[in-house]
């Protein structure tokens, strides 16, 4: 079912990893640099703004420490394409959020398809990519949202 979170700071973490946190890989500041899972350290690259688009149910996700958001590489519907930063200006750059049943969320983006954030593998090492892949419902598409301030 759609959801709607307050807009805020929050950091995401991934279901099956509470103490991994979805990061900006190595601080970074430019465009297309990737978006992985981290070990959660209350570091500001691990820190998200979510920003609804008004009158719509989408968000940006923005990026505390460059205020980029989380984009999907030109709003390609394919598994498996790169989730980046990109500024916030368009829809490559929206995403939903859906309820998963037990607390978390799945991210989806706007490709007019069911392509929602997803961690490699469910894998679970420092580093690891968070790339588009279509809904499955398992868990390395289910996302914690952590209210920071």
């Amino acid at each position: 079912m759609p959801a709607y979170p307050e807009e805020g700071t929050y950091a995401l973490s991934p279901i099956f990893a509470d103490n991994m946190e979805l990061a900006v890989k190595n601080a970074g500041v430019s465009d297309h640099t990737r978006i992985v899972i981290d070990v959660s350290a209350e570091r500001i690259n691990q820190d998200w703004i979510l920003r609804r688009v008004p009158g719509t149910p989408w968000y940006f996700i923005i990026s505390a420490h460059s205020g980029k958001a989380i984009d999907n590489f030109e709003g390609r519907a394919q598994e498996g394409n790169v989730i980046s930063l990109w500024n916030p200006e368009n829809s490559c750059q929206m995403w939903r959020f859906w309820e998963s049943g037990d607390g978390a969320y799945f991210i989806q983006a706007n490709t007019g398809g069911t392509f929602v954030l997803d961690v490699d593998n469910a894998q679970s090492r420092p580093g690891t990519k968070v790339h588009l892949w279509s809904y499955n419902g398992t868990v390395a598409q289910k996302w914690l949202l952590r209210a920071l301030r």
